[in-house]
């Protein structure tokens, strides 16, 4: 099955429409649509509401973007950031931010498979775990 197909069974499977689907990950129904009919790959940030959503918020840890693992992966590769950046087509100071801030920059999940291929690793390497602490005083 593919990702696609998991994501509107699951969809489904919690009851939701996709409207309120869309609305709960504050995207247009439009967008929803064509992200389970796979025209196109939502970016990273949407990415991750959507799997907060379909997985619940009670998990006990999650996957953050880590910077250093791009920079790494390109330097292992001797690959300078205007060089990976020409090979995806973007600037060398969207490389160099994605290298350097964990929130504010990160690359669409489109290009992150792109980068991937380029450096010859997967595309799960590029992030860490993290725990997720529970709040036991409510």
């Amino acid at each position: 099955m593919i990702m696609r197909e998991k994501l509107r069974n699951r969809r489904k499977e919690l009851g939701l429409t996709v409207e309120k689907f869309a609305e709960m990950a504050d995207i247009s129904s439009r967008e929803m649509k064509s992200i389970e009919q796979g025209i196109h790959m939502p970016r990273l940030e949407i990415g991750y509401k959507i799997v907060k959503i379909l997985c619940g918020e009670d998990g006990m840890s999650y996957y953050e973007w880590n910077p250093e693992k791009l920079s790494e992966a390109r330097e292992r590769m001797n690959m300078t950031q205007q060089c990976l950046a020409d090979k995806i087509g973007v600037s060398r100071r969207s490389v160099s931010r994605w290298e350097n801030t964990k929130k504010l920059s990160q690359p669409s999940i489109t290009q992150l498979i792109i980068i991937s291929r380029i450096l010859g690793v997967p595309e799960g390497d590029f992030f860490t775990r993290k725990e997720r602490k529970i709040c036991t005083a409510i």
